[in-house]
């Protein structure tokens, strides 16, 4: 699956369920896409695609992230502000619906 493809399903997901991805991080978005869609795509791509949403919906909507169906925001932290955690890498990416 290419990147456009994906941001675009993504998009699809938060206007039809806007809590799927609600506090998740890289990993569990990686799982949430294969179980309920059956699609394996890495970690770098969901990364890159879950921060162009985000950044996409405020450049759209001029808020703090991407708006949702339900009127919800989707945005991000990385692991630090989220809990602290000294944790590095792909896993410190966090999104959650504000």
């Amino acid at each position: 699956m290419k990147a456009e493809e994906l941001k675009n399903l993504i998009i699809n997901i938060l206007q039809e369920k806007p809590r799927f991805f609600d506090h998740v991080n890289t990993k569990d978005v990686k799982f949430l896409l294969l179980e309920h869609y059956n699609i394996s795509v890495s970690e770098k791509m969901i990364i890159k695609v879950m921060m162009q949403v985000v950044e996409e919906g405020k450049s759209k909507f001029g808020g703090d992230g991407y708006e949702c169906g339900d009127g919800s925001t989707l945005t991000w932290a990385d692991e630090h502000e989220v809990a602290g955690s000294k944790m590095t890498g792909l896993h410190k990416y966090w999104w959650f619906n504000i």
